[in-house]
Formats: C-alpha cells, sequence, structure tokens
C-alpha cells in the first residue's frame, strides 16, 4: 500500500468515526471500511497511527479490542483535506517534514484558543464595566449634589457676621494707618461758656 492510499484509507476511518460520538470499536471499523482486503494487522497498525498522532486528531483505546474516538479537532482535520492533504503538500513541495500541515492545524487550534480566552475576557470586561460606571456616576452625583447644596443658615449667619466684624476691624486698621500717615490734627473742641463777647 503506497502513502496515497494510506492517507485515504486514515481518512475513510475517520469520516466513518466522526460522526459517532462514542467512537467505533475494531470490529465496526473494518465492517464499513470500503477496502475489505486489508489484512487485521494493517487495520491496527492505521488506527495506531491515528492515535498515536500528536495533533491528537483522534483517542485510540486499546483493551481487548481496538476502541477509535472521535476528539473535537476530527471534523476541522477532515475539513482541511486530512491525511490525504497532508501527503499531497508534502509531494507537491517535496517537504521531508512530518509535521507540515499539522503544525499549520496546531497553530490555527493556538490562535482559536487565544481568541477564546480574548472573547472571555471581553464578556468579564462589559460585565465588570456596569457596576463600576454606576458607581462612578453616583460618586459624581453625590459631589454635584454636595457642592451645589446650600448649607445651613446657621452656619451662614455664623459666617455672615464674622465677615462683617472682619470687615469693620479691616477699616478701622484702614483709618489708622492714614491718621498716621497724613498726621490728621486734632479736633479742636471749643468751650462756648468761654467764648466772650467784645
Amino acid at each position: 500500500m503506497d502513502g496515497l492510499e494510506r492517507a485515504k484509507l486514515k481518512d475513510e476511518i475517520l469520516n466513518l468515526i466522526s460522526d459517532k460520538p462514542k467512537g467505533a470499536d475494531f470490529l465496526w471499523i473494518k465492517y464499513n471500511i470500503k477496502n475489505k482486503d486489508i489484512s487485521d494487522e494493517d487495520l491496527k497498525d492505521h488506527l495506531e497511527e491515528i492515535g498515536n498522532d500528536s495533533s491528537k486528531i483522534a483517542i485510540l483505546i486499546i483493551g481487548e479490542t481496538y476502541h477509535l474516538q472521535r476528539t473535537m479537532y476530527t471534523a476541522k482535520f477532515l475539513e482541511a483535506n486530512g491525511y490525504t492533504g497532508i501527503y499531497e503538500y508534502k509531494i507537491n513541495n517535496k517537504i521531508a517534514k512530518d509535521k507540515g500541515l499539522a503544525l499549520e492545524f496546531e497553530a490555527k487550534q493556538i490562535q482559536r484558543e487565544k481568541d477564546k480566552i480574548q472573547l472571555t475576557l471581553a464578556k468579564w470586561q462589559k460585565i465588570t464595566f456596569i457596576p463600576v460606571f454606576i458607581f462612578g456616576l453616583l460618586g459624581g452625583c453625590y459631589s454635584l449634589y454636595k457642592i451645589i447644596k446650600p448649607s445651613d443658615n446657621v452656619k451662614q449667619e455664623a459666617f455672615d457676621s464674622r465677615l462683617k466684624s472682619i470687615e469693620t476691624q479691616l477699616e478701622a486698621l484702614k483709618t489708622a494707618k492714614e491718621e498716621v500717615l497724613i498726621g490728621k490734627p486734632e479736633p479742636v473742641v471749643i468751650d462756648s461758656t468761654k467764648l466772650t463777647k467784645k
């Protein structure tokens, strides 16, 4: 069996299990594949290759029999042309690397996980923004109320009387200063009894 036939058989096996949430066992897979001439050992080798793939496209459980189960990446891998696509990629580009398309697939997986985390973060930002915004809005309204609110009459009257007393003291100091600087003559007091007519 050449490389292309092996890749097509692996894709066929993945297509068979992609519709089965609990996977399929060895006998079911052997009965449902198109190539009935394949030996049990050859089919087991194909299942082991799929299960041992580092991209975790499917899970192989080995117990009394082989059991292959799909993962969340199985359908996406098949959409990206699966093992046949990897084989054709290697042949067309003459690249000897084993993980050519698998690395690109893993990079897409990492990007999807990153996008999922960013989506979760954005949701939390929306959830936490509303309470913080409301708290800030209430604080701003309370501050505005305290600024605009008239103070108590008693406090205002005490303030006004204190202001008037300070203003009168200031006026007294100003007049005293002017008297000192100008040298204002003292008022002459005339006693009317001492005045005589001539």
